[in-house]
């Protein structure tokens, strides 16, 4: 095989077949062919999703699964698959998301281009999965800067790292108790450790949403853990009053019902683009 351009990860659990097919397929069709593609099934219990693995990587050679004996966190998985990887450039693909066939090749040129950059992702459109709606674009910051210390103003589902991001800052924290927060932290991490993170304004992901993911199930946990993210860094953040003020107002959100938390924050992020 030709010198590797790019290391594309995903890690895969209780996904049905047809819904990681999307994500899968969108990997293998990418414009930039000079790729490893690293999937980690951490769930072994998904028997129909293990033995579409095993029979796919026997015909495609760019593809390399790692296959598990126990159930494994996602933190594991991911940190797993970074150290494996090859290429400088290593990229995150969630496994039911769907990426642009031209998303790998504009990010890697980004990347090229913009020699500081530790880390990038890009502007989303977010899709309903019951649905197959469209339900908005978000856009983040072109360089993310202070509002990290308020909300995650970068995506992982779609990010692109070079691998010595990692080997300087460190990788996701597999002791954190919810998992749902492992991005943020990391963000979290990288930021406060001097890496500059920075944001395609081009839509080239579409990330898919559903009721029945775990953010969506229990936001009062997820909102919990990620308040207690920030008050980890908050002095290598150097929170100002209004980050204090910013976190008083989760906590108070905090206290609502599930079901309206669940509504406000969808709110919020549609109002954020207009």
């Amino acid at each position: 095989m030709d010198k590797i351009e790019v290391s594309v990860i995903t890690t895969c659990f209780n996904e049905s077949v047809e819904v990681f097919e999307r994500s899968f397929l969108s990997v293998l069709n990418q414009s930039l062919e000079k790729i490893e593609y690293l999937v980690f099934p951490g769930n072994p219990d998904n028997k129909e999703l293990l033995d579409y693995l095993k029979e796919y990587e026997k015909k495609e050679p760019r593809l390399k699964v790692i296959y598990p004996s126990k159930r494994e966190k996602s933190t594991y998985c991911l940190n797993k698959l970074i150290n494996l990887s090859k290429s400088d450039f290593v990229a995150i693909q969630e496994a039911d998301d769907f990426a642009y066939p031209e998303r790998l090749v504009k990010q890697k040129s980004f990347m090229e281009t913009i020699l500081d950059a530790g880390a990038c992702s890009m502007s989303v459109r977010y899709v309903q999965e019951e649905t197959g709606k469209t339900l908005f674009t978000r856009k983040f910051p072109y360089l993310v800067g202070s509002e990290i210390n308020r909300f995650q103003s970068i995506n992982t589902a779609c990010a692109m790292f070079r691998k010595s991001t990692f080997q300087k800052a460190g990788y996701f924290d597999e002791t954190l108790n919810n998992e749902q927060v492992q991005d943020y932290d990391l963000w979290l991490k990288l930021y406060t450790s001097g890496i500059k993170l920075y944001n395609m304004n081009e839509v080239l992901f579409d990330y898919y949403t559903s009721n029945n993911n775990v953010r969506n199930r229990n936001p009062k946990s997820v909102l919990w853990h990620t308040m207690a993210v920030k008050y980890k860094y908050r002095k290598k953040l150097n929170f100002k009053l209004f980050d204090w003020a910013y976190l008083f107002s989760e906590f108070c959100v905090w206290c609502l019902p599930s079901i309206v938390i669940k509504k406000l924050f969808n709110f919020i992020y549609q109002l954020k683009q207009k």
